[in-house]
């Protein structure tokens, strides 16, 4: 993408750059279950465990509050074959 804004033209590029200033990023937080199936893993934009729940409701219960302190966020629930069966935003 820095390829692209170097070769644009200037008026192309200042175009590019105010559209892009205020963009603000949107957190991602996913709900899974742990490789053993025991429990339910929440994890911010899909890196490390943030916290380890025993039901997969406490889990999204856990990952919406954190999605509400950290606006614009995004709840994604994924089920045992790891596939996303729902996703919740907050703005």
């Amino acid at each position: 993408m820095w390829k692209m804004k170097m070769f644009m033209p200037v008026y192309l590029r200042e175009k590019f750059i105010k559209k892009t200033e205020g963009v603000v990023k949107m957190h991602t937080y996913s709900i899974a279950p742990n490789v053993d199936l025991t429990g339910w893993v929440v994890k911010l934009e899909d890196v490390a465990p943030e916290e380890e729940h025993n039901t997969k409701d406490e889990a999204i219960e856990a990952a919406e509050r954190m999605a509400k302190e950290n606006k614009p966020s995004e709840v994604q629930i994924f089920d045992e074959n790891h596939d996303v069966i729902e996703k919740r935003r907050f703005e």
